[in-house]
């Protein structure tokens, strides 16, 4: 009895002390865990930081075609480069947002190119070609995404953008012909004015005053751009007619007007009589006019007599004839005929005698 009463005590007295180890061996062992464990929460929970990616510099373009930023004008990685288990996917150019005015756009990898699951990159870079079609509109935002290879988004992927600023600065350029003249009844054709546009863009050419109003207005022709045609008429003749020629770019934008002037010129026809001859009155007379204008070619009209004997007939096409009788014998009679050309200004007289006999 008393053996177990001093058990008891001792018990009772070094209990607490018994409790406080195992307590404290337990907040020892679960710490240790705790230290082993807790970091690998803490890497989980870093690895589930977002790729980066960072964008070209903005820029302008005034022209069109193909360009490129910058060599190595944007770089990505995963957003855990101390975290081997992740790495990049892919980085792309998101098509479906392109700006108005660029069609086209392309990552170019300078750094290594991302081929998951065989190679593990995690980080790269390069710069993009892009594809202006029409520099004339405004252009806009080109956005870049990078993906990384773990699959809990909107983690797994992020995305910047630059500016491209579409810009037509500045007009076109015309150098007029030289003044120019021809007959009124040939084409007159220019070839000499030339165009140019310091952006690339093709340029049109547009009549834009004529003065004073011709009989026919020149034209350019849609398929000979860079001639100016005009088919003056009689009425034309002599008149110095300035025309002015404006030159437009693909955007609209025109440039400074230029002039010239263009004159329609007329030349006299030529005439040649019949020869002077001497004929029986009974037989009568018969022969013709001939004549050549440098614009007409042969003429067959425009002819008439001026001067002659009584009876002396000159047909508008050159033909001559004298019907004789006896009353009519003498000479030499002089005989003046004229030609005159389409326009009814510019002649030409030839003179002839005819002498009458009564054989």
């Amino acid at each position: 009895m008393e053996k177990e009463k001093r058990k008891n005590f001792s018990k009772n007295l070094f209990n607490p002390f018994y409790k406080g180890v195992c307590k404290m061996k337990a907040l020892r062992i679960f710490m240790m865990v705790a230290f082993l464990v807790l970091p690998l929460f803490a890497s989980q929970a870093m690895a589930q930081a977002p790729p980066v990616i960072n964008c070209p510099d903005d820029t302008t373009q005034d022209e069109n075609g193909w360009f490129q930023t910058l060599t190595g004008s944007w770089d990505a990685n995963d957003g855990n480069t101390g975290v081997p288990a992740y790495w990049l996917d892919s980085v792309t150019v998101d098509l479906s947002s392109l700006p108005p005015g660029i069609t086209n756009a392309q990552i170019v990898y300078e750094g290594d190119t991302p081929n998951p699951p065989s190679d593990s990159i995690k980080t790269t870079y390069g710069y993009v070609r892009y594809y202006v079609a029409d520099h004339c509109q405004s252009g806009g935002s080109i956005t870049l995404k990078v993906w990384a290879n773990w699959t809990a988004p909107p983690q797994d992927t992020n995305q910047c953008s630059f500016t491209v600023t579409l810009t037509n600065p500045d007009p076109p350029t015309i150098t007029c012909p030289a003044n120019v003249s021809g007959d009124y009844d040939v084409t007159m054709v220019s070839a000499d004015f030339v165009t140019a546009d310091p952006n690339g863009d093709q340029v049109g050419v547009s009549i834009t005053n004529v003065t004073p109003m011709p009989s026919n207005m020149p034209t350019i022709p849609a398929g000979d751009p860079d001639h100016v045609v005009w088919v003056p008429t009689c009425a034309d003749v002599g008149i110095v007619y300035t025309i002015e020629l404006t030159p437009e770019d693909e955007c609209g934008l025109a440039g400074t007007a230029c002039t010239f002037t263009m004159t329609a010129t007329n030349t006299a026809p030529a005439i040649t009589c019949p020869g002077d001859l001497t004929f029986d009155y009974f037989t009568g007379y018969s022969d013709a006019a001939t004549a050549t204008d440098p614009e007409e070619g042969a003429l067959t009209t425009g002819f008439s007599l001026i001067s002659g004997p009584t009876g002396l007939n000159v047909a508008a096409s050159g033909a001559i004839t004298w019907t004789t009788d006896c009353n009519d014998v003498g000479g030499p009679y002089p005989c003046s005929v004229r030609v005159t050309d389409e326009c009814g200004v510019l002649y030409d007289t030839c003179v002839f005698q005819l002498t009458v006999t009564n054989a």
